[in-house]
């Protein structure tokens, strides 16, 4: 799907950080109530995580993510009290490949 080992590489990094930068930014955005800029940054994740997880850990994501859309903050707060731990999970195995 990625091509070579060069390409997984180079896209495991760049979504590595970008979970890295995203994680506690998701949080606070909702901590302000800004439902959007969370929901931007979950769409963004979203996009790649089929790429590197399981289909449940995709699941949830879509799902937090829809509910950015309609729900407010402090219900997609709640709901993305589950996932971050799960998005943190995932970026320290990025981490753990790309360094072995």
């Amino acid at each position: 799907m990625l091509g070579n080992a060069d390409s997984l590489q180079r896209i495991m990094r760049m979504a590595a950080q970008r979970l890295d930068d995203e994680i506690d930014a998701i949080a606070a955005s909702l901590a302000r109530g800004d439902v959007a800029g969370a929901n931007h940054m979950l769409h963004g994740i979203k996009g790649f995580a089929p790429i590197f997880c399981n289909g449940q850990l995709s699941e949830q994501i879509s799902h937090v993510e829809q509910l950015s859309k309609t729900e407010t903050a402090q219900r997609v707060a709640t709901v993305y009290q589950e996932l971050a731990p799960r998005l943190a999970r995932l970026r320290d195995e990025m981490k753990l490949f790309l360094e072995a």
